[in-house]
């Protein structure tokens, strides 16, 4: 074979394998194809208009109301999760009632309050929870000024303190209204107690800037009221027949004569079986002379343990005045006891007085608590 035609040959074999590789090279498979990934969940996104509802001034009677606007910005549906006022007087709801709202929709928080009662600056709250994670609560407040058709200064009723028994006490409150006609009426007292109460005149008076009606009310405590604490409404008719009537709480304490100068006796630690004792003086407010007809000592802790405590009452010259005088010996069982030193008097009437006394027993056997039964 000649020399050119054995290159030539030489050639078409070089030429076939390149051909070859490259037909397997077009039919080869490639890489596995990957799963498609799902596109990212979408979020809520809740935009509000505004978190504070101000109402500015407004009076008692006034039925107020507002609409609080919000869109969900977002890319998935958003869900309300809780709409919670902070006062049944305060009323929001959803306006249709619906709680799902698409993207790029919009809904409305029908607002609603009710002054009625209130009285001065007053806030409160909304809770808003939805399923927004970058909002998912948030607070909505609401603020107004009230002004009440009818009120009464001291608003929260009237304190006549602490009052010498016999003596009684006089006190005045005043009940005003914004009607141009306005007058209280009439005055009641709950109960059959000691308590009485009288209306007196009306006049106009000026209360930050405002001209309005202003009757004045006197309210007398008997001086036969008994010793004790007391507490009574006072009912107060008007003419503004928009309003019920007006109620006024009023309390106090009337104070017996005889009084004891401590409400407490601390007589300390006591060793077993050693002498403990201590004093305190009772006497009479007005500087009447008065007797002391029984002392006791009432035991308020049941260790099991007999304790023998003494109690006695000297007077002074004068006779408005006993130093009452407790001892005993310390008892066996370990502890803290407590009871009631007794002192019954007689003067312008019978009275008991009861001062709470207490030591610690550092007696070194173990307390066994007792049912300690119905005290007296």
């Amino acid at each position: 074979m000649s020399r050119a035609r054995k290159m030539s040959s030489c050639l078409l074999g070089v030429m076939s394998v390149v051909m070859a590789g490259a037909v397997w090279a077009d039919v080869q498979p490639g890489p596995p194809p990957q799963p498609e990934q799902p596109a990212p969940a979408g979020m809520p996104k809740f935009e509000i208009d505004r978190l504070v509802q101000d109402w500015g001034k407004v009076t008692d009677l006034d039925r107020l109301r507002a609409e609080v606007n919000f869109k969900n910005t977002g890319t998935a549906p958003l869900v309300f999760l809780e709409l919670k006022p902070s006062c049944s007087c305060v009323r929001p709801k959803l306006r249709g009632d619906k709680r799902t709202y698409q993207p790029g929709e919009s809904g409305v928080i029908d607002l609603g309050f009710e002054p009625l009662g209130k009285r001065g600056a007053t806030s409160y709250t909304v809770s808003i929870k939805t399923n927004d994670p970058s909002n998912a609560a948030l607070t909505l407040e609401t603020r107004c000024d009230v002004r009440p058709t009818v009120f009464a200064d001291p608003a929260d009723g009237v304190n006549m303190g602490q009052i010498d028994q016999g003596k009684g006490k006089e006190m005045t409150f005043t009940v005003s209204g914004r009607a141009e006609d306005f007058r209280a009426t009439f005055a009641s007292v709950s109960g059959a107690g000691h308590l009485s109460a009288k209306v007196g005149e009306t006049k106009v008076v000026e209360i930050d800037g405002e001209k309005i009606r202003q009757t004045t009310v006197t309210v007398s405590l008997s001086g036969k009221a008994p010793v004790g604490r007391f507490s009574e409404k006072i009912y107060v008719r008007h003419t503004d027949a928009r309003l019920a009537m007006q109620t006024v709480s009023v309390s106090g304490e009337v104070l017996p004569d005889i009084r004891s100068e401590v409400a407490q006796l601390d007589m300390g630690e006591v060793a077993e079986g050693a002498d403990f004792g201590g004093e305190f003086k009772i006497f009479s407010a007005s500087g009447k002379k008065f007797r002391v007809t029984k002392t006791t000592y009432t035991s308020r802790t049941a260790f099991g343990s007999p304790l023998s405590i003494e109690v006695t009452a000297t007077p002074n010259e004068a006779g408005d005045m006993y130093t009452v005088r407790v001892s005993g010996k310390g008892p066996k069982v370990g502890g803290l006891y407590t009871g009631d030193v007794v002192v019954v008097t007689e003067g312008a009437s019978t009275e008991t007085l009861r001062v709470r006394a207490r030591f610690v027993s550092k007696g070194e056997e173990e307390a066994q608590p007792k049912s300690e039964g119905k005290q007296p």
